[in-house]
């Protein structure tokens, strides 16, 4: 019985062996004829989001270095760092006593210029005319009291004249009332001497001359006559007083008289210069009282004929021209005077404050450093390819280096600049972004780190963007129409958002649950 059984199993092994060989080259063969699985995206439903990452930087909304708009000593300094300042705030002023003098005495002007223009509308009253009248009255009275002293002033003139010619020099000369007048003494100049006599020579004939003029003047004499008498008195005093001063040379060039005697002399031509001098001064001041009082009675007799005619239209347009240049003239100062204070523009704190009071400062040095009390905002520079994606008022999240990733802020996009800034070969657009609401982690400079939310799309198809082909313009996937066979069809689509993450949205060409083969 065991030899039975030892002599099966001897027979059977190489049977099963054989058996197991023959069923795995089956399953090899088998398995070497099947196609290998595709990798496939299912087409489904869902949100795409764009989002654009920037690096920017944290700015105050306002940040202005505040300087003057003219040169001049610091006065008074309000600001002081720190200060919390409204618009308009006075934060430093300059020394402007002179402007503020010339704006009163401007602003007096356009009130005068002003109160005569009501007075030509509303008309000439009969006292206004009487007024004038009086005014007439006593302007043509001083101009006569005036002409009255003539002849007593030129007598005097005379007098003086003669005393300083014939009585203050008269030891200076010989023959002095001769036609051959000589110095008393020697000149180291023999010009000067022969100049000297000559003068004196001439102011004997001057006076002379004048004598005679004066004897027929009276204070009745007309006035012409008297106007004529003044310029001859002029020039005789001239005359005088140009001999005076040749003589004083030759006694400064003696050479034979005693220091005594030359003393005296210096003291006899000193007084008479001084009298004549006097008397010259005194008629010229007469001439010109004259001539201004014959200005003043015109201008009053003018207006009185004015006054008396009634106001013409053009006269009210001349005096309503010559208001509006006075107050021209106010809003010039005024305009400088606003010069000399320094004002904040907006609202904000104060940061800086530069010079000290009793500085001396020109308009390109800074005064006042200001930070406006708005929202902060963020300035980045886009590249072109990214420009057009982002729009005003788009959001987006912002962390900033010094808190790290963990603390999140919103903000969104309000200005976005139309010219372009090359940085680093790459051209730029600055565009600013502002805080949703105020934080008071956020500083000016810190860094922050911008994703903008270019475009939001809910509930639509996509697929990965990396399975996106283009093809002469248009845009391709290969779907898996039998997985069985493995069968592939390469299938057109129209793509809409591109996604941040790595998804595109397919407008038409697919459908939720088509199998887009992977690349």
């Amino acid at each position: 019985m065991v030899k039975i059984i030892t002599l099966i199993k001897r027979r059977t092994y190489p049977l099963i062996i054989l058996f197991l060989v023959l069923v795995l080259a089956v399953y090899l063969y088998a398995s070497s004829q099947k196609k290998p699985a595709v990798r496939y995206f299912n087409v489904v439903r869902g949100a795409i989001i764009s989002e654009i990452g920037v690096t920017g930087t944290i700015k105050p909304p306002h940040s202005l270095d505040l300087k003057f708009q003219t040169a001049g000593r610091i006065r008074k300094i309000y600001a002081r760092v720190g200060d919390q300042v409204s618009e308009g705030t006075t934060l430093a002023v300059l020394d402007n006593s002179d402007v503020a003098a010339e704006l009163a005495q401007a602003g007096a002007s356009v009130a005068a210029e002003q109160a005569t223009l009501d007075q030509l509308r509303v008309g000439t009253k009969p006292e206004d005319i009487e007024v004038e009248r009086s005014r007439l009255a006593k302007a043509e009275q001083d101009l006569a009291n005036y002409y009255s002293s003539v002849s007593n002033l030129l007598y005097d003139a005379y007098a003086k004249a003669n005393d300083a010619v014939r009585q203050q020099t008269d030891a200076l000369f010989t023959n002095s009332e001769q036609d051959n007048p000589y110095l008393t003494f020697q000149v180291t100049d023999f010009q000067i001497k022969t100049d000297a006599e000559a003068e004196r020579y001439t102011a004997g004939l001057e006076l002379n001359s004048w004598q005679k003029e004066l004897a027929t003047l009276e204070s009745s004499s007309p006035r012409e006559v008297l106007d004529q008498a003044l310029l001859y008195g002029e020039n005789h005093l001239s005359a005088v007083r140009r001999f005076l001063y040749k003589v004083r040379e030759a006694v400064q060039n003696a050479t034979n008289i005693s220091a005594s005697t030359l003393t005296t002399y210096k003291t006899y031509l000193n007084d008479a210069l001084s009298e004549v001098t006097a008397a010259l001064t005194s008629l010229l001041s007469q001439k010109q009282d004259i001539a201004s009082q014959k200005i003043t009675v015109e201008q009053v007799r003018w207006e009185l004929n004015s006054k008396l005619a009634g106001n013409l239209p053009e006269q009210i347009n001349a005096q309503a021209a010559k208001l509006e240049q006075a107050k021209a003239n106010a809003a010039y100062y005024e305009a400088q005077l606003a010069k000399t204070i320094l004002f904040a523009p907006f609202a904000g704190i104060i940061t800086r404050v530069v010079p000290s009071r009793g500085d001396v400062i020109t308009t390109a040095d800074p005064i006042v450093s200001l930070i406006g009390n708005g929202t902060f905002q963020i300035e980045a520079n886009i590249a072109e390819s990214d420009i057009t994606r982002i729009k005003l008022g788009n959001p987006a999240r912002v962390t900033l280096d010094a808190y790290g990733p963990d603390s999140v802020f919103s903000a969104k996009v309000v200005q976005i600049d139309l010219s372009s800034t090359i940085v680093e070969g790459v051209a730029t657009y600055k565009t600013v972004l502002e805080f949703n609401q105020n934080d008071p982690r956020i500083l000016a400079g810190l860094t922050a780190n911008v994703s903008i939310l270019s475009g939001k799309k809910e509930d639509v198809l996509y697929v990965p963007s990396r399975d996106i082909s283009t093809e002469g313009g248009g845009k391709f996937v290969n779907v898996l129409v039998d997985e069985k066979n493995n069968a592939i069809q390469k299938t057109r689509i129209e793509t809409g958002l591109r996604g941040s993450e790595g998804t595109t949205e397919v407008i038409s060409g697919l459908k939720e649950g088509d199998k887009v083969v992977e690349e």
